[in-house]
């Protein structure tokens, strides 16, 4: 009886072995390959990631100021019947800025009659003499300051609730003053200041 007992034991083992090992020669390799890929997070999918820059709000725009001194400065005008001319100049170009960030910004318009740049004219330069001891020729550009953010694809691509401050050129430098000669007060040529007390609103 013992013995019956262990070959019938002995019988039932072997077929067991045999239907796992058509089981597993039955998987299909790479069906097997791509499970062991499949991450516990996979029903997690990430979108492509970009960015828009946008105004905020209506973007608070304002007229600011760049002044920049056009050329060299003439020295001794005070001298008896002495005329100094500063000379003619070929104009510049002014370029938009945006306020100091380590982030990327793309330029806009925001709406608002600005370009990425606006180049100054060629002028005949100016004049002065007596009682004027130095004479030199300045360039007045008005810029639109206009408030701008970074806006996300989506949230899983990360936020940026900073907000900047982009300086674009008016086009026609509508609102600047343009050239206009300087006595007395003179600089170095390329030399500049920014008036960022202008008025609220826009050209």
């Amino acid at each position: 009886m013992q013995l019956l007992f262990i070959s019938i034991l002995t019988a039932l083992i072997l077929s067991a072995e045999s239907v796992c090992a058509a089981t597993i020669m039955s998987i299909d390799p790479e069906q097997s390959q791509v499970w062991s890929a499949v991450s516990p997070d996979q029903d997690t999918v990430v979108p492509d990631c970009f960015y828009q820059t946008v105004l905020v709000g209506n973007g608070n725009p304002h007229i600011n100021y760049f002044d920049k001194q056009m050329t060299q400065t003439v020295t001794n005008c005070d001298q008896p019947n002495v005329v100094c001319s500063t000379g003619a100049t070929q104009g510049t170009t002014f370029s938009w800025s945006v306020s100091g960030t380590l982030n990327p910004i793309n330029w806009i318009s925001g709406g608002f009659d600005v370009g990425v740049s606006y180049s100054s004219s060629v002028n005949e330069g100016c004049s002065a003499g007596a009682p004027n001891q130095d004479v030199c020729l300045w360039y007045q550009q008005a810029y639109v300051a206009y408030t701008v953010q970074n806006v996300w694809s989506s949230p899983l691509c990360g936020t940026d609730s900073s907000s900047y401050i982009l300086w674009s050129p008016t086009n026609g430098n509508a609102c600047g003053r343009g050239y206009y000669c300087v006595v007395n007060t003179c600089r170095s040529i390329g030399q500049g200041y920014w008036t960022l007390s202008g008025p609220a609103g826009w050209c």
